[in-house]
Parts: C-alpha cells; sequence; structure tokens
C-alpha cells in the first residue's frame, strides 16, 4: 500500500509541479513589479493548494492572516514551510541560494517569487536588504525565516538579526507565525518524515513524506506585531513571541 501510494503521489507531484511551471513562465511576462508579483503569487497559491492535496496535509490556521503589505517571520522546519505559507499568503521569501542547485525545483524556484541570499557572502546581505525594502515599497509582501536553518520541531531556534535591520531601521512591525506538523498515530514520527534538518537526504526525506498516510499542518499567527530599535532587539522579540505561539511536533496528535 505504501509503495502504490508512493508512485502515485511521486508521479502526481511530477505532472502538477511541471504543468503549473509552464503557466508560471508565463506569469513573468506582465511588465510591471506588481503585477508579476501577482501572477507568480496567484499560480504559486494554486501549486501548493495542489500539493497539499496530493500529499494529504491537512491545514489549520489559528489567529488573523496579516493584511498588505507585511514583513513575516516564523520558525523553520523544511520545505513544506513553503508549500504550507504559499497557501495562506501571496508573498516573496527569503531562501537560501543553495536552493537553485536542487534538481528540478531548483530550475522551477527562479521563476518563483524567491529572494535568493548567500550566507557565505556577509555582503550579500546588503543586496538582499535593498530587495527587501524595494519590494515592500512596492507594496508587496516578504516572508523569511530567522533561524537560518530548519530544525526537528522540539523547540524554536535562536533567530539571527541580520535581515531584521531594514525594519528596525525604518521602523516597520514585524508580524510572527508559529508552524507544527502532527503525523497520525501509527506512522513515522514528523521529525523524521515531515520536517527536514541536519544532513538529512532531500531525495529520502521525500519518499518518506509521500508515503504517510496523512498528515496536519497548524500554523499560528500572532494577533499582535513586534517592533525594536535595533536589529538585535527586534530579533529577540519575535523569537518571543514565535516561542509563545509555538507547539512542538506532534504534540496535537489527539487533538
Amino acid at each position: 500500500m505504501r509503495k502504490l501510494r508512493l508512485f502515485w503521489r511521486l508521479g502526481s507531484f511530477i505532472f502538477w509541479t511541471l504543468g503549473c511551471y509552464l503557466i508560471l513562465l508565463l506569469a513573468n511576462i506582465p511588465k510591471t513589479p506588481a503585477k508579476r508579483f501577482r501572477a507568480r503569487a496567484g499560480i504559486a497559491t494554486i501549486w501548493a493548494k495542489g500539493v497539499c492535496t496530493i500529499w494529504h496535509m491537512r491545514v489549520r490556521v489559528y489567529g488573523e492572516i496579516p493584511k498588505e503589505p507585511f514583513i513575516l517571520v516564523s520558525n523553520h522546519l523544511g520545505y513544506a514551510d513553503i508549500v504550507l505559507l504559499s497557501t495562506l499568503v501571496d508573498s516573496y521569501f527569503i531562501s537560501k541560494e543553495d536552493v537553485k542547485s536542487w534538481p528540478v525545483l531548483g530550475q522551477i524556484v527562479r521563476y518563483a517569487n524567491i529572494l535568493f541570499l548567500n550566507r557565505e557572502n556577509s555582503k550579500d546581505l546588503n543586496r538582499v536588504e535593498e530587495l527587501l525594502e524595494k519590494k515592500i515599497n512596492e507594496g508587496s509582501n516578504v516572508v523569511f525565516f530567522p533561524e537560518g536553518t530548519s530544525s526537528r520541531g522540539e523547540e524554536v531556534l535562536h533567530f539571527k538579526s541580520s535581515l531584521f535591520n531594514y525594519p528596525a531601521n525604518k521602523g516597520i512591525p514585524i508580524h510572527t507565525a508559529a508552524i507544527s506538523y502532527s503525523t497520525p498515530e501509527g506512522e513515522m514520527d514528523s521529525a523524521e518524515a515531515v520536517c527536514w534538518w541536519g544532513d538529512m537526504d532531500f531525495a529520502s526525506h521525500f519518499i518518506k513524506l509521500l508515503q504517510l498516510k496523512s498528515f496536519d499542518a497548524r500554523v499560528r499567527f500572532a494577533n499582535e506585531t513586534v517592533q525594536g530599535e535595533n536589529r538585535k532587539s527586534l530579533a529577540l522579540k519575535a523569537q518571543e513571541s514565535v516561542s509563545e505561539l509555538f507547539e512542538p511536533a506532534d504534540s496535537f496528535r489527539d487533538a
């Protein structure tokens, strides 16, 4: 049964993703940045909702989704986070640059609303900060994961403060959210099959995820924004807010 589920879902995922990719290429035709953003975001939402159906990922939302334009930060548990948040918000995502080297998906995300950051090059932060300011001024939304890496879902990791420099200097409030996953009883824990962290191999992990009967995803949005006088204080307040919202992986299995 698991192998049948795997092959069916893998084929469906590839077919659906390549179909959306072809449409995504057309979304880059509009001349104005705002229209291109909206076109790409609309396709990303459709793609993400289709992926949720293929994966049997049940999404639960708590709190109010921020009003545009906004900067949103969240904890990071793996590639499923992008799919999850793309079903809820139209936004640019700040992602590490090595995502572009991923097989197939790397080529696709080059045409999506992704701002790539080279974490190995400190000077690249200035370029991304300028892009962040530009996108907010255009009326777009931006999402980033300040932990700088993904975790197994036991706790919220320390927030790196570098990307908080622009909103702190401009006095822009930060919206926060917390993501958690849970698998059904009898299935692999979400830390093993949903959260993608450490030195996990992408292909073998993706196979585990596709073999799950189903899994739950929860997003909790904070009721209030946070602000700080500098990037470090803003990062700390954002981390505290996300930590208050956070539920450990699989803690709501029986809910």
